[in-house]
């Protein structure tokens, strides 16, 4: 059963479980009109709704649409999966975050099924080398924030001609020159990635991806044909990091003097 785990920025409130045959001791909580029965948990020593695998999908809404009207649009609602067959909830306002390693074919053939009824796709972090097998038209490329290990040409460009998130991190990567400047090229055309707002490619093991990103510091820059944003572009070794200014270059410009 998934559970609402620590997301950066957040904190645990509560969890679900599945009922069992433990003797935990229960109590009932009126929930937008609804009795629901919880216990505290052992894991996080938080307040976890209680109830029979059947009645998954009515306890989260319920549960849901309270957090929804107490909380309003002042938080943000996320739900975590860490394989493509769990349970996710077709609810309003909720976001999902996704860790999977498709290393099966009945999971790679399921993955742009998985992705398409899914809600609105918060962050993917996925193990892979086949990319090329997720249809371009597929919701994995609108997700807000994809972490990717192991990458390989062509999979990078298809990669970057397809995604249209915000944010975006390839780890032990292997690519060409001419994929990155292709990508830039586009870019600077205004044709593709126009909500991109960083992307880093690292050629060899790295540090762990975090949603909030680093600053990249650089005086290499490009700029958008359609609307004079400016990109910094910084590569360090085996780092390429290009990250998209809310300035247009005369503003930029005014900023780093």
């Amino acid at each position: 059963m998934g559970t609402m785990e620590e997301y950066q920025g957040t904190e645990l409130i509560m969890t679900m479980s599945n009922l069992d045959d433990t003797k935990h001791a229960c109590f009932q909580l009126n929930v937008s009109g609804k009795s629901m029965d919880f216990r505290v948990s052992d894991k996080y020593r938080i307040p976890e709704a209680y109830f029979h695998p059947s009645h998954k999908g009515s306890a989260f809404e319920i549960i849901h649409n309270y957090l929804l009207d107490f909380f309003g649009n002042t938080v943000e609602h996320i739900w975590q999966a860490k394989s493509y067959n769990h349970f996710i909830p077709q609810l309003p306002n909720l976001s999902l975050w996704v860790t999977i390693r498709p290393d099966r074919s009945e999971m790679v053939k399921n993955l742009d099924t998985f992705f398409d009824s899914s809600p609105a796709l918060k962050h993917i972090n996925i193990e892979w080398i086949k990319l090329l097998l997720i249809s371009p038209e597929s919701k994995f490329y609108q997700a807000e924030s994809i972490k990717i290990i192991q990458p390989r040409s062509p999979t990078v460009n298809i990669f970057l001609r397809n995604f249209k998130g915000r944010q975006a991190t390839l780890l032990y990567c292997k690519c060409e020159v001419s994929d990155l400047i292709e990508f830039m090229n586009r870019w600077r055309s205004g044709e593709h990635s126009r909500k991109l707002e960083y992307l880093r490619i690292r050629f060899t093991p790295g540090p762990a991806l975090k949603p909030n990103t680093d600053p990249i510091i650089s005086h290499f820059y490009i700029v958008r044909e359609t609307d004079y944003r400016v990109a910094s572009v910084s590569i360090q070794g085996s780092d390429f990091r290009f990250g998209v200014w809310r300035e247009t270059e005369e503003e930029f410009l005014r900023i780093v003097e």
